[in-house]
């Protein structure tokens, strides 16, 4: 379930319908590239190394402390820009079905968005047996059964209101979308990160290969399904990237006469992205308590309260949020949107190009005898990884032509400026670690 609330989320389904009648092609390309790969490699690597620090350990033993630290700083700072994005897409949810003037200023997105998190941060202090309640509960309730009903919605479209030929119709200017591809792969991004409680786990050995596999199967098969019902029942050019999910429950609700059904699936969304935040916000900060452990961060950082929380560290991401927040605030939302996601996406990736090279070279540290899963064909899995990865990032710096926000050379220099100073803070980071 924590598989499942952390990857499967209702906020990109809009950029994934954004594709219409060749949605299933895309999904299929990144399924079989990307996540794929993405779960195998994980699979055997979290039952080859069930400890706690989950990728951390994985590249730490194949790179050394150094580029595990790098990486593990990476992982954290795409969190940290990313957490704004799903706490927007929450309070937009919010001001849809609540639509106060004071809630959509920019005083009141900020204070919003600001206490929302802090709220999640709190609910983490209290360990993982709570964090994994509301996981399962925010799967089920806000999240699987929201996917559900977009689904009924897109069956009903098809079979008495003329979805079928609103698909067919729903043909954007590929140009225009294709920078969409980053945030359809963003949406399949994570399954490497409950590995961080590999420690938790019940015969990990077996529990997580079977675990990644059912969870990556419900996971995939979620998301193409809803968003292939969203592009059946909004068309491309009239699908808002934030709202998009709200506005195809609205199409079904008023043709199926229940205007109250906006209201409750919204609540149900807010529900189910606020359970993703919950998860997200500990398994990072679990990354960067391994390195502390390892010396490479202040003692400060080592210090965890009765449950084995790292406290500090996770007041200490709540502050870097908070300052993000005040500063994107200004700038007009659907912008920070698309650019913050553009640029999560790709730090992301380096993420997984460095996961994917590693499963590679410790190919040779596999033990000969042992109860843990082996991913067939292991080279060509991961460079099959990799190069999607690679491809995927560079196009994290072009703009959706259809977003109409100022010139794309300004676009472009505003992601590679943002992407370059994250990289260099990162390396920085890693540098210092080494002294």
């Amino acid at each position: 379930m924590i598989n499942i609330i952390a990857i499967d989320n209702l906020r990109t389904l809009s950029f994934s319908a954004k594709f219409g009648s060749d949605l299933l092609m895309f999904y299929l390309i990144a399924g079989i590239t990307f996540f794929l790969p993405s779960a195998l490699i994980t699979a055997e690597l979290a039952s080859r190394y069930p400890i706690k620090g989950g990728i951390f350990i994985w590249i730490e033993k194949a790179f050394g402390k150094t580029t595990a630290f790098f990486i593990t700083v990476i992982q954290w700072i795409y969190n940290v820009v990313w957490f704004p994005t799903i706490m927007i897409f929450i309070w937009s949810v919010f001001t849809y079905i609540m639509p106060i003037p004071f809630f959509k200023s920019p005083l009141g997105t900020f204070l919003g968005v600001l206490s929302l998190f802090w709220a999640c941060t709190y609910a983490n202090i209290f360990g993982m047996s709570i964090s994994s309640r509301v996981s399962s509960l925010g799967a089920i309730v806000g999240t699987l059964i929201p996917m559900a009903l977009l689904t009924t919605g897109g069956i009903l479209s098809l079979c008495f209101h003329g979805g079928y030929e609103t698909l067919l119709s729903n043909q954007p200017d590929h140009g225009d979308v294709y920078p969409y591809f980053v945030e359809l792969v963003f949406g399949l991004i994570g399954i490497e990160m409950s590995a961080m409680h590999a420690d938790e786990v019940k015969q990990p050995e077996r529990a997580f290969p079977r675990a990644i596999m059912i969870s990556s199967i419900i996971i995939f098969t979620a998301l193409m399904i809803s968003s292939l019902s969203v592009s059946i029942l909004i068309p491309s050019q009239n699908l808002n990237v934030i709202t998009g999910t709200l506005q195809a429950v609205n199409f079904i609700a008023k043709s199926n006469h229940m205007p109250w059904l906006t209201s409750i699936f919204g609540m149900l969304i807010m529900l189910g992205s606020l359970a993703t935040v919950a998860a997200w916000i500990i398994g990072p900060v679990k990354g960067l308590w391994a390195a502390a452990n390892r010396g490479l961060l202040p003692s400060i950082f080592r210090e965890t309260n009765k449950k084995g929380v790292p406290i500090n560290l996770l007041f200490f991401q709540a502050c870097i949020y908070s300052v993000i927040v005040f500063l994107i605030l200004f700038f007009p939302i659907n912008a920070s949107f698309v650019l913050l996601s553009a640029l999560t996406t790709q730090m992301a990736l380096i993420t997984y190009i460095v996961l994917f090279v590693s499963a590679i070279k410790l190919m040779k540290l596999r033990p000969k005898q042992g109860d843990y899963f082996r991913v067939p064909m292991m080279k060509l899995t991961a460079i099959t990884g990799t190069l999607t990865a690679i491809f995927t990032l560079g196009l994290g710096f072009f703009m959706p032509g259809e977003l109409g926000i100022g010139h794309s050379t300004q676009y472009f220099i505003i992601v590679s400026g943002a992407f370059i100073f994250l990289l260099i803070t990162s390396t920085l980071l890693a540098q210092r670690s080494q002294n």
